[in-house]
């Protein structure tokens, strides 16, 4: 198990500070400050119809806090070890498969 713990420690980046996860991504130091201090100012809203009626807010990121986000997805979210028993979320798993695996067992 120790031998798997440090395999999955090697796949992930070391981001010493802000300013050293600013040159990883390719944002302006300041700028990847400014997001973090004030996200709303880098999401656009707008609203969609509902099937049923009504009307759903979307809020959507800008270019370059989806590239942040991108960033964290690919080179930490995704490189993460998530147990056998996770279904939500989980790449080729649903819940479905879940609930497969629920009545086979019982």
């Amino acid at each position: 198990m120790e031998d798997l713990g440090n395999e999955f420690i090697k796949k992930l980046p070391v981001i010493l500070d802000i300013y050293h996860l600013s040159n990883l991504v390719g944002i302006k130091y300041n700028l990847l400050k400014d997001i973090l201090s004030n996200k709303d100012k880098y999401y656009h809203f707008f609203y969609i119809s509902k099937k049923m009626g009504g009307k759903r807010k979307i809020e959507a990121p800008n270019e370059v806090l989806a590239l942040l986000q991108k960033y964290i997805k690919n080179e930490i979210l995704d490189n993460i070890l998530v147990s056998e028993y996770a279904f939500g979320f989980v790449k080729e798993k649903n819940i479905l498969l879940n609930a497969k695996d629920i009545s086979i067992k019982r």
